[in-house]
């Protein structure tokens, strides 16, 4: 989930930020731009933690995987 710039950038060079992960207290997030990775509260962008923190974990509560899951019976790969 990106973060919009008006709510947060990136500490170290103000690039783009996505929220890659999320426990009871945290969320980590990932520049886009420089690849820095850190922890910040649930809070940390001025939404009282209902944007991003409960929109992340309600997208993985919804199950959708990270990668695509091989579906047996429908391989990508021919098989000769």
């Amino acid at each position: 989930m990106k973060v919009h710039k008006s709510d947060g950038a990136c500490r170290e060079c103000g690039g783009q930020l996505q929220v890659v992960d999320a426990d009871d207290a945290t969320m980590t997030v990932l520049c886009e731009d420089c690849g820095d990775e850190y922890l910040v509260e649930s809070d940390a962008f001025g939404d009282g933690g209902t944007m991003y923190y409960v929109g992340f974990l309600a997208e993985q509560a919804e199950g959708v995987p990270d990668e695509p899951e091989d579906i047996e019976g429908d391989s990508a790969v021919d098989e000769e």
